[in-house]
């Protein structure tokens, strides 16, 4: 029961945050001129996360601070996606079903050319500093904890999108 008020009350906020949803219905404190446009940002980031609710608010985060996204459920559906369409950065999940993410960052760094370079941020809920190692010993490049905090989110993202930009 919990979990279900829970998302409803996620899946509620972000229709309100949405083009259209009721939060839109109200007119505006600012003038639409005069509000801040988020510029897009360059290549596309891929989001590998088991949980449904996580996956929507990474990608709304992202979306948010300007990136365009994609979002798969595992890490060997992250490995086909990778395989098959550039992509600037992935933000991975460290436990996921099918195979999690740091497996998938394993095989990641051993396919031939530019794709096995590219930035790996986990995401992950385990706060612990022997987690951070975990990561950067599977060849992640960096470490957020979840909830991720927009602020963190975007300071990682600009220490590395650029690495990974495939322009």
């Amino acid at each position: 029961m919990r979990q279900a008020v829970l998302y409803g009350a996620i899946m509620g906020a972000f229709a309100r945050l949405s083009p259209g949803g009721p939060a839109e219905t109200v007119a505006p404190a600012v003038p639409a001129a005069s509000r801040p446009v988020v510029s897009r940002k360059p290549g596309r980031i891929l989001v590998a996360e088991d949980v449904a609710v996580n996956r929507t608010l990474a990608l709304h985060q992202l979306r948010k601070l300007g990136y365009e996204a994609d979002a798969v459920a595992n890490g060997l559906e992250a490995l086909q996606n990778l395989k098959s369409r550039p992509y600037t950065l992935v933000l991975m999940d460290g436990h996921m079903p099918e195979m999690d993410g740091f497996e998938a960052t394993l095989r990641i760094r051993a396919l031939a050319g530019a794709v096995r370079d590219i930035p790996i941020v986990a995401m992950t809920a385990d706060a612990l500093s022997g987690d951070h190692a975990k990561c950067l010993s599977a060849g992640m490049n960096d470490y957020i904890s979840k909830p991720v905090d927009m602020k963190e989110l975007e300071r990682v993202l600009e220490r590395w999108a650029a690495v990974g930009d495939p322009q």
